[in-house]
């Protein structure tokens, strides 16, 4: 899957909720290609895309493997044949995992707290997940 279907609204939503504190960086290298990295760095980890001919390779550091679960959530959205933000239902339940519905079913996309972190305050979400006009810039 390319890390460039974050470009989208909906994609860009449902990766927020698989990782909450990640943020989106976006560069060009000395050659001309394009690079994006996902980085969460209250967890330290990351995902380092790189651009190679018409696809993209990964590379993932850290305790969490940021893009698996950036990747599985969108999976689950595509499975669902990528229903719209109207369709999709937010349930928030004791342990504070977050949960979508829609005519499938629900699916699990991210836990926004842990034992080893701690409960999560609200916290606005990174400019780069609200819109590709807002994080292209």
């Amino acid at each position: 899957m390319a890390p460039t279907l974050l470009e989208e609204w909906m994609p860009a939503f449902l990766a927020q909720l698989a990782a909450p504190r990640a943020q989106l960086v976006r560069a060009t290298g000395s050659d001309g290609h394009r690079q994006l990295y996902v980085i969460d760095a209250d967890r330290e980890s990351f995902a380092a895309f790189a651009e190679i001919g018409s696809g993209w390779t990964v590379r993932q550091g850290g305790p969490v493997a940021l893009w698996d679960d950036i990747e599985r959530t969108l999976t689950a959205w595509q499975d669902a044949e990528r229903p719209g933000i109207g369709t999709v239902r937010l349930r928030v339940t004791p342990p504070a995992r977050t949960r979508t519905g829609s005519a499938t079913g629900p699916h699990c996309v991210g836990n926004t707290g842990s034992a080893d972190h701690g409960p999560q305050t609200r916290r606005r979400a990174p400019p780069w997940w609200r819109g590709p006009s807002s994080y292209m810039g």
